[in-house]
C-alpha cells in the first residue's frame, strides 16, 4: 500500500503484480475493504472496473457489500457510473468479458506449456504427479529441465 500522508483526503491501495482473479491473495485490497467496513472510505476510484476484480460473482458480492456500506465505486476509464440499472448492466457486461478474457488467457498458457512439454520432452512446471519429486538437471549441457 502507498500512503499519501496521514491527514490526506485520499489513500492509494497498491497490489502490484497481483492477479485480479480473486481478492484472497491481495493484501492491499483486503485492507481497503476493512477501511470501508470501518467507515474510513466513502468512494473508491479504480482505473478500470476489470482491474478491481476479474471474477464476476466476487465483484458483485463486493459491490453489494460496498453499497450496503454507502461506498461508491468509480472508474476512470469507463464513461459510466453505476447509478442506474442500465449503467449497472453495462458494467456487468464489461466484467463478464474481463472474466472470460482471464479464463481464456489461463487456458492458452496451460495449452502452450503442454505443447512445449510434448515437443521438447522437458517438464515445464506446474503440479507434479503424486509419487514423483521434481528436480532440476542439465542434460548434455543443454538447458535445465
Amino acid at each position: 500500500m502507498c500512503n499519501v500522508g496521514e491527514n490526506s483526503a485520499y489513500r492509494i491501495y497498491c497490489d502490484d503484480g497481483k492477479s485480479g482473479k480473486d481478492i484472497q491473495h491481495r493484501p492491499a485490497f483486503q485492507e481497503m475493504m476493512q477501511d470501508a467496513r470501518d467507515g474510513i472510505i466513502s468512494r473508491i476510484v479504480v482505473k478500470k472496473y476489470d482491474r478491481f476484480s476479474r471474477n464476476m460473482r466476487e465483484y458483485l458480492n463486493i459491490t453489494d457489500e460496498l453499497d450496503r456500506l454507502g461506498v461508491s465505486v468509480y472508474s476512470l476509464s469507463e464513461p459510466f457510473s453505476t447509478e442506474t440499472k442500465e449503467r449497472r448492466m453495462m458494467r456487468n457486461n464489461l466484467l463478464n468479458f474481463a472474466e472470460f478474457e482471464r479464463e481464456t488467457i489461463a487456458a492458452r498458457v496451460a495449452d502452450a506449456f503442454q505443447t512445449k512439454a510434448r515437443e521438447t520432452g522437458f517438464y515445464q512446471g506446474g503440479k507434479v504427479q503424486f509419487g514423483y519429486t521434481p528436480e532440476r538437471r542439465t542434460i548434455n549441457a543443454l538447458r535445465p529441465c
